[in-house]
């Protein structure tokens, strides 16, 4: 009964088709336990259940000798199983395939609870929900120092993990609404406690990114990986883990930090630093976004991240060293989403130190259900897609000098992550004043604005709401040419001429806005402008957060 009770508590269940008992011994379990002598046992078609899905099936299992030692239980030599395999459910989407365990030093007071010296896994395959998209084999696993008790649930003292070759597939994938997978979040807690995860021998993950025009693949070298004290049925228990690697054997990376990736709402503090990182290799991502790629130069990136009750805070320092770019051409060209106005060497020389360096702070800040974070985004894609709207006004405008120029760009590129919600004002060529249909669009935006503040009136640091024009070259009566294009931007009368024009529907927006509603200057902000190089764009006043 008791062992009954037990189980349904855990909401466990116990599948036993085949069970072949050959015992020696003599068992007295009552007000006291004991028992003596020995005997062999062999099963097969085990399964173990949570809450009815299957978590675990055994083909056979078998355990010879084993004997009773009175009242101290029963004790074991050890127990070898085959054809293991794990099954992925909402609690833990992890499936695997374990052709052979071995148990080492069983023990079991009352045949409830037990203890178990060691366990050790040959070759073993685990792979995702899609199976051909994320996998991994590891050549030997081995647990030290289990225990077992219902109540407690399992609790593994360390794992070893040995030899692991990693794949993940990154594929087109349909846009989720992030808010609302983060409301379905509702994870089962499951009986399990590990107090040490590390690594051994040769491990590597292979990267490959087929959302691209270009495949892109690398391949990262594990040297060091730890996870301390993860606790499955505390889901929202931070745990501590490390890692110390390299991308194709030259760009060392360090991850540090801890972690609750299971709770309600996710809780991450982490730090990486990352060395090195080859901006050829990372090509497949910038042809994408802008038409160019870089022939050589590195990246040395250092952030920081912290995520708690739904919002994100991440600081990133990105420190780019002699980059070279060209232009694609060729038929490939027709399949690119954009390409920059201007020439990336360009861009790039004007953003050089003396040493050739660039160096950019991009603090990324707001609500974590509409920030659009993935490693390619801030490395690769979000640098370059980033430079027409952040770099232009460095382009157009000697006021901000270079660094004022390099700050603006970081603040605007994290800001590019942050999804925003309100609608776009746009201006007729030339005109500077409101009409009646920006004022009435801006009554709307008002509205919402308010709402926005006393439903975020407890946070302090919350960041302020921008006001960001943009002027088109045509304005000026351009053509859409790179040639005419550049001369404008090396013309600093029309550069000034252009950027009052931008600055002056900023400030008359704000204004509009300051005065009629309950806003103030500190949570409405005025940005400078950047630049629309085509001459069919439409000159506009957009809000970012």
């Amino acid at each position: 009964d008791s062992f009954a009770y037990d189980l349904l508590d855990q909401e466990l269940t116990l599948e036993q088709n085949l069970l072949r008992f050959a015992p020696r011994i003599k068992l007295v379990w009552g007000d006291t336990f004991s028992l003596d002598g020995g005997g062999d046992v062999s099963g097969a078609n085990f399964s173990l259940l949570h809450k009815d899905v299957p978590i675990v099936t055994v083909a056979a299992f078998s355990a010879a000798n084993f004997r009773g030692e009175g009242s101290n239980g029963l004790l074991m030599k050890s127990l070898d199983a085959e054809n293991i395999q794990f099954h992925a459910s909402d609690s833990l989407p992890l499936g695997g395939d374990i052709p052979a365990l071995t148990l080492e030093k069983i023990h079991s007071p009352n045949l409830i609870a037990a203890t178990i010296e060691r366990a050790t896994f040959a070759r073993s395959e685990f792979w995702g929900v899609a199976r051909e998209d994320a996998n991994a084999t590891i050549e030997k696993i081995v647990l030290d120092k289990l225990a077992y008790a219902p109540r407690e649930g399992l609790v593994c003292d360390a794992v070893i993990l040995d030899s692991l070759l990693g794949v993940f597939v990154r594929k087109p994938q349909q846009k989720k609404d992030a808010a609302e997978e983060t409301r379905k979040r509702n994870y089962q807690p499951i009986p399990l406690r590990i107090n040490s995860i590390d690594m051994d021998g040769e491990n590597k993950i292979v990267f490959t990114d087929t959302t691209l025009a270009r495949e892109f693949k690398a391949n990262f070298l594990i040297d060091t990986f730890t996870i301390r004290n993860l606790d499955l049925n505390q889901v929202e228990q931070p745990f501590s883990y490390t890692l110390k690697g390299s991308f194709d054997k030259y760009s060392p990376v360090e991850v540090s930090g801890t972690m609750a990736p299971l709770a309600r709402e996710v809780r991450v503090k982490q730090k990486l630093v990352a060395t090195d990182l080859s901006m050829l290799q990372g090509s497949s991502y910038t042809v994408e976004a802008i038409g160019s790629y870089f022939t050589s130069g590195s990246c040395d990136i250092t952030s920081t991240l912290d995520i708690h009750d739904g919002t994100i805070d991440m600081k990133n320092t990105l420190v780019f060293d002699k980059l070279r770019a060209e232009k694609v051409s060729g038929e490939f060209t027709s399949k690119l989403d954009g390409s920059l106005p201007v020439p990336l060497g360009m861009a790039i020389k004007l953003m050089e130190d003396n040493d050739g360096t660039i160096k950019i702070k991009v603090p990324i800040k707001g609500d974590l259900a509409t920030a659009k974070l993935d490693f390619s985004n801030l490395f690769w894609s979000s640098f370059t897609k980033a430079l027409t709207v952040s770099l232009a006004p460095y382009l157009a405008y000697t006021a901000l000098g270079p660094a004022g120029a390099l700050t603006y760009f970081g603040a605007q590129l994290g800001r590019s992550l942050i999804k925003t919600r309100f609608p776009v004002l746009q201006f007729a060529k030339g005109t500077k004043e409101l009409t009646e249909e920006h004022k009435a669009l801006l009554d709307k935006i008002g509205e919402k604005i308010e709402k926005q503040l006393s439903k975020k009136a407890e946070d302090a640091e919350q960041p302020p709401l921008l006001i960001c024009a943009k002027v088109s070259m045509s304005e000026l009566g351009s053509a859409d040419e790179e040639s005419v294009n550049q001369d404008i931007l090396e013309n600093e009368t029309l550069r000034n001429e252009l950027y009052l024009l931008g600055e002056t529907r900023s400030v008359a927006v704000q204004k509009y806005l300051l005065e009629k509603f309950d806003i103030t200057k500190e949570n409405l902000q005025i940005t400078n402008p950047g630049l629309e190089f085509n001459a069919e764009a439409t000159p506009v006043v957009e809000f970012r957060q």
